[in-house]
């Protein structure tokens, strides 16, 4: 999944969306490209830290590669694991 520009809470139930149907397969990884996102919402990463977490307890690795200066930073305060 590639995502781009601002990834605010507007944003949120259609990432929700698409990010359950991805995980509901159980693939062994899932990958989000956060390299063109210049903004991550508080709400948004908290969500993204936490379903980063659940993936993992599921058996699934989500990774997040690509985020860069703001949104890397508010990432990994919310807990996710940027590769």
């Amino acid at each position: 999944m590639v995502l781009g520009g601002d990834v605010d809470i507007a944003a949120l139930p259609g990432l929700r969306a698409v990010l359950r149907s991805l995980l509901a397969k159980r693939p062994e990884e899932v990958e989000i490209d956060l390299t063109d996102v210049d903004l991550v919402e508080t709400v948004t990463a908290g969500f993204l830290a936490q379903q980063q977490a659940a993936a993992e307890a599921a058996g699934t690795r989500l990774v997040l590669r690509g985020a860069h200066n703001l949104p890397a930073r508010l990432l990994s305060m919310a807990g996710a694991i940027i590769d």
